[in-house]
């Protein structure tokens, strides 16, 4: 919406972001550097930033589809990746607190950690709500749709992505599995 973004103090709405098999490669170094930073520190001015009004934006939805994604985190000694990976989310993203409609569906995914292999050509699909609280950054969840390659999961929890940490608590179980 052109007029939002011209029209001052009011938030800035954006209907809908839409990725078209986007190739996402996330690289951290030992040092915790990562190549999304980008940005070169500006320590020449400072900013007043009393007068300026928090940016609001209005979105209700985004769509990732058929995308490729690799995390290598050397400072944590942590690779993952997988492909084929789509993602709807869907709510107001404009409120503090909202509803958080995901449906993930990953084909191909691999996770090792600490030289340790954990995940190897997994399926993963998830249909659930995500109840946000972004003052907190708090997610939770309690969902019963989630679904490693054929085995279904339950799970309950929640995440808080704190300055400088996360904490959580998630707990997940099988209601039914079966060998084939």
């Amino acid at each position: 919406d052109i007029a939002s973004i011209l029209g001052g103090n009011k938030p800035i709405n954006i209907r809908k972001i839409y990725l078209k098999e986007p190739r996402i490669n996330v690289v951290v170094l030992k040092s915790g550097k990562a190549n999304y930073d980008i940005t070169k520190p500006d320590t020449s001015t400072t900013v007043d930033t009393s007068k300026s009004a928090p940016i609001s934006l209005k979105l209700k939805d985004v769509e990732v589809e058929n995308a490729w994604v690799s995390y290598v985190d050397h400072s944590m000694d942590l690779d993952f990746s997988t492909g084929g990976t789509n993602l709807n989310l869907a709510g107001d993203f404009a409120n503090e607190i909202f509803t958080m409609n995901t449906l993930l569906k990953a084909d191909n995914v691999n996770l090792a950690f600490g030289g340790m292999t954990l995940a190897s050509h997994l399926n993963f699909s998830c249909n659930t709500d995500v109840n946000v609280d972004l003052a907190k950054m708090k997610f939770s969840f309690d969902d019963k749709s989630i679904k490693l390659n054929e085995l279904p999961l339950a799970t309950k929890g929640w995440v808080v992505m704190n300055d400088s940490n996360m904490d959580m608590d998630i707990h997940a179980e099988a209601p039914t599995s079966e060998f084939k």
